[in-house]
This record gives structure tokens, C-alpha cells and sequence, in this order.
């Protein structure tokens, strides 16, 4: 180490000594630098030797943790030996027990033989007797399950007539329910029904009225008695749309009708729909369907566009018409 040390020395003093010489060309300022040059490579040498001597610390202590951690395991090692030699013992003492359990069970056995042909050469005495009592028995089972046929028949029975009770007990409730509901319903349809009938009644005698009291075609010549002939036309035209618009109104349901007012007076009605089919137990689709159903059965056509985002009158031209009956359904209830 000494040897490295001096010749460390002698290489970095010449080192310095020449570059400083070369680069400055003076004598003594290359000499001083060649000298300082030699303690500034021994701190450097120092400063390796402890960082070396840090890591070799280092090293040292991770050895001696590993060390630990390898006593620790033979420690370790040495109780599961000590443990498993105790169960060794253990299983022998067991295994001892069981034998003695054993030889035991053996000396049972053979007196419960003999006890067994004690036994067997008392029943052959009792052979005649068993016989008899087996053919007793034999009747007496027979009795019983023929009996227990009865009792289950008997019961399946009354199973059934209560459970046949009970379904038309239902049935009967369910059908009341359902014909105070029809009444209900057909009560309100008959007066929307009267309703329109008499707004109908009153639109035909309005155009019976217009009728007798218009000139006929050939003597009108002014544009006034034109215009009033054309709108008498379409006023019947009107009345004949309206009866079947009234036909058709009449057969919706409250649902239906709800649905149908909410695709009238709301831009985007879905969320309204949704509360009405939910209320119903059944799901939008079904009710705009129903209602397109209706209005083909009646009116030759669909009144509400289907497969859109948000549901709409289909023609243009029938949205006021839709307004009007439904406010004289409206009136009517």
C-alpha cells in the first residue's frame, strides 16, 4: 500500500510539474504546482479509501444480518425437528392405544359370536312360533297399507277440493273485480258515446239548417253565396271526419287517452309516457302501438309516428283534429 502510495505521489507530481510547465513555461510555479498536486491526490486517495471502507461496512453488515437470518432458521429448524419427534411419539402412543383397542374389540367379538350362537339355536327353537307370527304380521301389514291407500286417498282428496275451493274463490273475487271494472268502464264509454252522439246529432242539424236555408247552385252567381256553399261542404266533410274520429276516441283507454294527450301538448312527452306505462304495468311501445292499432281500425290510418326519439302526431294535419276530441273527451268526463 506504501509502495502504491509513493508511486501515486511521484506520478502526479511529474503529471503536474510537466502540463504546468508546458502550458505556463516557468520553472518554480510548475515545481509548486507539481507539489500541490501531490497532497490533492493523497485526499483523494483518503476519500476513496473511506468510501471503500463504507461499502465494505455495508457488505459486513448485510453478511451479519444473513448470518441472523440463517441462525434464526436453524432455530427454527431445530423446534419443527423437536416438534415433529414429539408427534412421532405421540402417533406411537396412538397407534400403542389403538392396539389395545383392538385386541380388545377382538375378545368382544368372539364372546358376542358365541352369544350369537346361543341365540341362533334359540330361535330354531322359535321357528314354528316366528312362522305363525309372520303370517299374522303379513295380514296385519296388508290391513295397514290398504287402510293408509284409504287415509292418502281420502286426504289427496280433501287436498284437492280445498285447493278447488280456494281457485274458484279467486276466480269468483277476480271476475266481481273484474265485471264492477266493466261497468265502470262501460258507464264512462257510454256517456262519451251519448256526449258525441248529441254533439254529432247537433253538427247534422246545423247542416240541415245551412241546407234548407241555402238557394240552389244554379241560381247563386255572387261570390258571397259561393264561399258559403263551399264552406257547407266542408262542414259535412267535418262531421263525417269527426264521427270517426269520435269512434275511435271512444275506444282508447284512459291510459291510451293520457298518452295520446301528452304527444299533443308536450315537445318531448317521453318521460310523461314512461310514468304512464309504469303506472299501467306495461312499457311505451305497447301503448303507442295500441293506439296506432285503433286508429287503423278506424280512421284507415296511424295517427302516431313510430321508430322516433320523441313520439309525434304522424300527419300534420290531424293534430288539430286530435286536439278537438280530445277536448270534448275532455268535457264529457
Amino acid at each position: 500500500m506504501i509502495n502504491n502510495e509513493w508511486l501515486l505521489s511521484i506520478v502526479v507530481f511529474i503529471v503536474g510539474f510537466i502540463l504546468t510547465l508546458l502550458v505556463l513555461g516557468n520553472f518554480q510555479t510548475a515545481l509548486l504546482a507539481g507539489l500541490l498536486a501531490v497532497p490533492a491526490a493523497f485526499a483523494g486517495l483518503i476519500a476513496v479509501n473511506i468510501q471503500r471502507r463504507i461499502a465494505q461496512k455495508r457488505v459486513l453488515t448485510a453478511l451479519q444480518v444473513e448470518i441472523r437470518q440463517m441462525e434464526t432458521w436453524k432455530y427454527q429448524l431445530q423446534q419443527d425437528l423437536w416438534a415433529i419427534a414429539n408427534q412421532s411419539d405421540q402417533i406411537q402412543e396412538q397407534i400403542n392405544y389403538r392396539q389395545n383397542q383392538l385386541n380388545w374389540l377382538q375378545v368382544q367379538i368372539g364372546e358376542k359370536q358365541k352369544y350369537k350362537q346361543d341365540l341362533t339355536l334359540a330361535l330354531i327353537g322359535l321357528g314354528e312360533d316366528k312362522r305363525v307370527v309372520e303370517e299374522a304380521i303379513y295380514h296385519l301389514n296388508q290391513q295397514k297399507e290398504e287402510l293408509d291407500l284409504a287415509v292418502r286417498s281420502l286426504k289427496s282428496q280433501h287436498y284437492k277440493s280445498e285447493t278447488t275451493k280456494n281457485e274458484l274463490l279467486a276466480a269468483l273475487q277476480h271476475l266481481k273485480e273484474e265485471i264492477a271494472f266493466q261497468k265502470t268502464e262501460k258507464q264512462r264509454l257510454q256517456e262519451t258515446i251519448d256526449f258525441l252522439r248529441s254533439q254529432f246529432h247537433e253538427w247534422q242539424m246545423e247542416d240541415i239548417e245551412v241546407h234548407d236555408i241555402t238557394p240552389p247552385v244554379e241560381e247563386v252567381t255572387s261570390p258571397e253565396t259561393q264561399k258559403l256553399l263551399t264552406a257547407r261542404d266542408d262542414d259535412r266533410s267535418d262531421a263525417d271526419l269527426d264521427a270517426e274520429w269520435a269512434e275511435f276516441v271512444a275506444q282508447l283507454t284512459y291510459p291510451e287517452l293520457e298518452v295520446l294527450k301528452a304527444i299533443v301538448e308536450q315537445e318531448n312527452p317521453n318521460s310523461t309516457i314512461k310514468n304512464i306505462a309504469e303506472s299501467n304495468i306495461t312499457m311505451p311501445e305497447l301503448l303507442i302501438d295500441a293506439i296506432n292499432s285503433r286508429a287503423i281500425a278506424t280512421l284507415g290510418d296511424i295517427i302516431i309516428e313510430p321508430g322516433t326519439d320523441a313520439p309525434a302526431i304522424a300527419d300534420p294535419e290531424y293534430l288539430e283534429t286530435v286536439k278537438k276530441v280530445l277536448q270534448i273527451k275532455a268535457v264529457s268526463q
